[in-house]
């Protein structure tokens, strides 16, 4: 049985390395799981650290698209990913902070998308990143939805529309702007069948660019958001919490005006 299991984990391993080289992650990776430091401090994880990881959480299915693939386990039917957590700027810009056991991974690496058949999917990647999301805003609502897999992200990439890379009203996560900020942004999500009663007047925000090895993610402009809120949208500084990350729920811990997360 233990012979089983490392055979699987090992094919597993060799199906993501083949879907990196793909195009679904862009960074290097190596054969042996783990964590590496690069020259920026900034940490990458090897492909294969996810699947001892997110086991224990939900099922990696092989997909004709992406290979394999990582689903939940124990999500509702309404369950859409960046919905459990909350929002906090950053000096990288909007961080989710999930409530989730498994965020740590999958909100910050890789991609997801709504699979016809199994429902929404993560594909594995090894670059970081404070959340990887395109931004609607607009009719006192704001809303986020994954930004599927193969979607480039570059120096070059401006704002996002919406349809443009396969997504619908109903892939995003709405909430009356003022709650924007709240601790628990499930508390507050819109009902989908709401959502394309005002999606006309809402505008694209997505803006993501790069600076010293750094992904940072623009989305809503901090000053609009500051606005509808009604006070002063506090700036944490991001930090590495290193592979202590599973003490801490989500893999993230706010500590004064400091956000260390994995």
């Amino acid at each position: 049985m233990i012979d089983l299991i490392k055979s699987t984990r090992n094919v597993l391993f060799a199906f993501l390395l083949l879907s990196s080289a793909a195009g679904v992650a862009s960074a290097s990776t190596s054969v042996a799981a783990g964590i590496h430091i690069g020259p920026s401090g900034r940490a990458t994880v090897d492909l294969g650290f996810f699947y001892d990881d997110l086991a224990p959480y939900g099922n990696w299915i092989e997909r004709p698209s992406y290979g394999w693939v990582w689903t939940p386990r124990e999500v509702s039917t309404s369950w859409r990913p960046y919905q459990d957590g909350h929002w906090v700027w950053t000096d990288d810009g909007w961080v989710w902070v999930t409530d989730e056991p498994y965020g740590w991974a999958t909100y910050h690496y890789g991609r997801w998308y709504d699979d016809p058949e199994i429902g929404w999917a993560w594909v594995p990647g090894d670059q970081w990143g404070p959340s990887w999301v395109s931004w609607q805003e607009g009719a006192d609502y704001v809303g986020w939805a994954p930004l599927p897999p193969g979607v480039s992200v570059s120096v070059s990439s401006g704002g996002y529309g919406g349809y443009a890379y396969g997504l619908e009203p109903a892939d995003y996560v709405f909430v009356p702007d003022r709650y924007f900020l709240a601790p628990s942004i499930a508390t507050y999500v819109v009902p989908t069948t709401r959502v394309v009663g005002f999606w006309g007047r809402t505008r694209n925000y997505t803006n993501y660019r790069f600076g010293g090895g750094r992904v940072f993610n623009q989305g809503i402009p901090v000053e609009r958001v500051q606005s509808f809120v009604g006070r002063r949208v506090p700036r944490y500084q991001v930090a590495d919490l290193g592979t202590d990350f599973r003490r801490y729920r989500g893999g993230a811990r706010i500590q004064g005006q400091r956000l260390a997360i994995f």
